[in-house]
Parts: C-alpha cells; structure tokens; sequence
C-alpha cells in the first residue's frame, strides 16, 4: 500500500494541479482477421467526457500493443515504471504554466472474457462463471437468486485469496480457487492500481453482452409476440427513444 508521502502534495506545486482520471479498455484484436494471432491492446479515454465524446476515435488513446503469445503481466511491466510516475504525478507546462498532472485509471473495460481476467476471476462459461456473485450455472434461470447475500465484494475476495496463497499443495490450492469462482493467479492489474475495488472498477460491458446478444433475441421474440399493430407501435417508440439518445443502430 501506498505511505503518506505518496499522497502529499510537493511544496511547488501550490494551485497549479490537474487530475486526470481515464478509462483503460483492454481488448484482443486479430490482425489477420481470426483471432489465432490476436494482438492485446491497451487504451486509455478519458473519463471526464461524455459517452458521446468517449466513443470518437480521437478521444482513445493507444497505450501499447502486446504481441501474440505474451503473457498480460509481461505486456504491463513494460509499461508500468511510467505509468507510476504518471500517477504518482509529473510536471508538465500546460499553456506555459508549470503544472503538476496526475493521471490514473478509474476503471477498467473490456468484453466478458476479458473482464473477468480483470478481475481475476474464472471465465462465464465456467461453474461459477459471474464475477459479481456466486451463482452457479445451474442457478441461472433462478430470477429470484439472492444476489446482495451472496454476492462478491471487494475485501471478500481480497480474504479469499488470502486464504487460498496459504495453501500449500497445487491441487488443494487450485480446487480453492475454482470452488469460489477465482483464478489460482490474481491478475497483474491488482498490482497496477492496487487501491482499485476488484469487483466495481470491472464493469460490464453492455454492448457486447447484451445488445449484440441478450438485447437481439429479446427483440426477436418479442417481434414474434406481438401483432402486427403492436409491432408498428413498439418499433415506431423505439425509433423515437434511439434518435432522443443519439443511437445509431441495433
């Protein structure tokens, strides 16, 4: 954890400070369109700005790109001494005024499968595959499942890994981990931003999980539900809220 010193402001710096706090996506991308030779990509967005300016490409910054077959804690080292340095804070000249700049991740995005390597939690097609509860897949068409009881919170899962380190045997250690939804290695961001929560800073993308999934067979069936009229009605509303919320498309 950081000292005291980490968060006390050098005596120059006086009012001449500006806090910069970004979303980092994380993504793979096959170059040769098939994701047999993918390529991790890293950006970085800057959180003040609205949803509609987060989605220009002029808004998203390419931190670095890790080659096919590196492993994430490689990809982050090489990046890591500088990104400490931003955090911690550097003094730039910003209009010619000598100012001191903090930058540092408020969250982190990516798909499902990449979140939950985020999280340091096991897969969505896994046993217990949701890394925000401990609900089963045999328990998820149970609407009425209790997600506040048993769901993940921050220091939970912080004890939890605790417990499981202190396992000696390799079997004992990761049959722990899997019983409670963990992987045997928590991921290499947790020692990037180590004062991040685990389960809030990893939201869920909903994009990719539902509207281009979940979202698209929800309105099928529901075109097949209702008339003719009715269908007319509902497409005629939806159209109105897409164009109210400036959406491009389904």
């Amino acid at each position: 954890m950081f000292s005291w010193r980490f968060f006390r402001l050098p005596s120059k710096a006086k009012q001449n400070v500006r806090s910069v706090p970004f979303l980092q996506f994380i993504d793979d991308f096959g170059i040769h369109r098939n994701m047999y030779r993918a390529l991790k990509g890293f950006y970085i967005i800057p959180a003040g700005l609205c949803y509609k300016e987060r989605r220009l490409l002029a808004n998203i910054f390419t931190l670095t790109l890790g080659p096919h077959g590196a492993s994430m804690d490689d990809i982050i080292m090489s990046f890591r001494s500088e990104f400490d340095k931003l955090s911690r804070g550097t003094w730039m000249s910003i209009n010619g005024t000598k100012t001191l700049v903090t930058a540092f991740p408020l969250a982190f995005t990516g798909d499902m499968p990449q979140q939950a390597k985020n999280s340091g939690a096991l897969a969505h097609n896994a046993i217990i595959g949701c890394r925000s509860c401990y609900c089963r897949k045999d328990q998820r068409a149970d609407l009425k499942f209790d997600i506040i009881n048993y769901g993940r919170y921050h220091y939970q899962t912080c004890t939890l890994r605790s417990q499981g380190n202190r396992i000696l045997g390799k079997t004992e250690r990761e049959s722990f981990f899997t019983q409670h939804g963990l992987k045997d290695k928590p991921s290499a961001l947790e020692e990037l931003s180590p004062t991040l929560d685990l389960v809030l800073t990893r939201p869920y993308d909903v994009p990719h999980s539902e509207w281009k999934g979940l979202g698209v067979i929800m309105q099928e069936i529901l075109s097949k539900a209702l008339c003719k009229k009715g269908r007319d009605l509902y497409f005629k509303v939806y159209i109105c809220q897409m164009l109210l919320l400036n959406m491009e498309r389904l």
